[in-house]
């Protein structure tokens, strides 16, 4: 969740003003900035989420923006902006100021399009961890160890060298991408992993406990098109599968019971199934959720993970 004043979030109330700044560096170490100005109406996004309809668990979220830049006067033709560092703002003209929030760090990893407009696509510090696993530990090694490592293998900036179940011993060396390493690690702490707008990564598990206290939430309404499932889904259980060697029989592990049960897939886990799975039931579990959809006016307080409550005009 992002702090801003009291006379932003009553600004925001009106649903209009925001604007766009961003501070490119190209490769060079050249730099420009543009503001609201230079960019058109429609085309510029952000993209942040787990991009699927599952509850997500165990995700390394990649966020990316789009933005589309004026170029009529061909005033950037000679800007290369593959490779550059984007920084993105929003900006609220509070009347006296303006006050200025970060969204992140954005990586241009793909070629521009030219033209009148130039359209790039960037991607936060997660997209640093799209490759294989390389490492040179030995193992047994903590989550916390690995995550460490992953980090300083990657070139990412770790937020905090603690997080839930940072003592885990994985018995181990993984395999696959570091990305679905660092979303093994996540699931084991309950959660998800994102790259915050400071540009670290950080481990964050799920905590329902927040509804309790105002200013821990989201209070969301004023919907357009909203679409809601009519029954309420409880996850009452978690499961994975233990392989077989050879000609032996599959196990299922299962912590709860199957009326709504969750299937988790974590080869770091190995060996100590029953134990995560009790953690992720004693955090998640019996938790009821309900798939929901809709759209509203811009709220760019909101971050994955955040908590919050949805409630229509009439409360």
């Amino acid at each position: 969740m992002i702090n801003v004043s009291n006379a932003f979030r009553e600004k925001m109330k009106e649903g209009r003003g925001f604007k766009t700044y961003a501070e490119v560096i190209f490769s060079d170490g050249s730099g420009i900035n543009l503001d609201c100005s230079q960019f058109t109406v429609t085309g510029n996004k952000l993209t942040d989420g787990a991009d699927n309809s599952d509850f997500p668990l165990g995700i390394a979220v990649l966020k990316s923006v789009q933005l589309e830049i004026l170029n009529d006067a061909e005033q950037y033709k000679n800007c290369y902006f593959s490779g550059a560092k984007i920084r993105v703002y929003l900006e609220f003209d509070l009347g006296d100021e303006t006050e200025r929030i970060e969204k992140g760090t954005y990586t241009v990893i793909a070629p521009e399009t030219y033209g009148e407009t130039i359209t790039i696509t960037a991607y936060d510090d997660m997209y640093k961890a799209d490759k294989d696993y390389t490492t040179a530990l030995t193992f047994p090694q903590t989550a916390g160890a690995v995550l460490r490592d992953i980090c300083s293998s990657c070139g990412i900036s770790l937020g905090s060298n603690s997080f839930l179940h940072d003592d885990f011993l994985i018995n181990e060396k993984p395999s696959g991408k570091f990305r679905e390493v660092i979303g093994y690690i996540a699931m084991i702490a309950c959660g998800n992993a994102r790259i915050d707008r400071r540009n670290a990564l950080q481990i964050i598990s799920y905590d329902f406990g927040g509804f309790g206290i105002e200013g821990n939430y989201h209070v969301l309404a004023e919907w357009s098109n909203p679409k809601l499932e009519y029954n309420d889904t409880i996850i009452t259980g978690f499961s994975t599968t233990i392989k077989g060697e050879e000609l032996e029989d599959d196990t299922e592990v299962v912590v709860g019971t199957d009326a709504y049960m969750v299937t988790v897939e974590n080869p770091l886990i190995t060996g100590k199934e029953e134990t995560v799975l009790s953690w992720l039931y004693e955090r998640i579990g019996n938790i009821p959720f309900r798939p929901f959809s809709g759209e509203l006016v811009s709220n760019p307080l909101i971050e994955f993970m955040d908590l919050c409550k949805i409630g229509d005009r009439h409360g």
